[in-house]
């Protein structure tokens, strides 16, 4: 059973797994499960990961970009692909690290992605600004730009 809680440091919405007694933040605080309000819980990680980018957008007072963004999705295969990408991210404790799982995922899965099919991602993830993530992966050798505003995994 998954659920997602809220960081109490750094506000930041989270998937967790409900049977462990602790779970580690992407700020580094780690929070008791037992102590943690759990905003929701299901067994389907792909509903779990929806649930996190929905809340992180409510808490950014940006939930109507968050519905258009999800609202551009066409059909359930698209949008259960960002979800599991979203899913997988979510377990990264580090933020380049989730950087690379997004780049892969997106790559897998499209062959290549735009900056803009990025930041659908990102903002599931709860993360604003996609320029500063292109800029970060260049520079770490994770992606490469083949043409012009389209992006490939390494």
């Amino acid at each position: 059973m998954y659920g997602v809680v809220v960081c109490s440091r750094c506000r930041k919405a989270r998937a967790v797994d409900l049977r462990s007694k602790t779970a580690r933040c992407q700020c580094g605080y780690q929070m008791k499960l037992k102590e943690t309000k759990k905003f929701f819980e299901s067994s389907d990680q792909r509903e779990v990961a929806a649930a996190v980018a929905r809340l992180n957008a409510e808490m950014e007072g940006g939930i109507e970009e968050w519905e258009e963004l999800v609202g551009e999705t066409s059909g359930d295969e698209v949008s259960d692909i960002y979800s599991k990408i979203v899913a997988d991210a979510s377990d990264a404790s580090e933020v380049q690290e989730r950087l690379e799982i997004v780049a892969r995922g997106l790559t897998d899965t499209f062959g290549s992605f735009t900056k803009k099919e990025l930041e659908k991602v990102l903002r599931m993830l709860g993360m604003r600004d996609a320029e500063d993530c292109v800029q970060v992966l260049l520079r770490e050798n994770i992606i490469y730009e083949p043409e012009p505003g389209v992006f490939c995994a390494v």
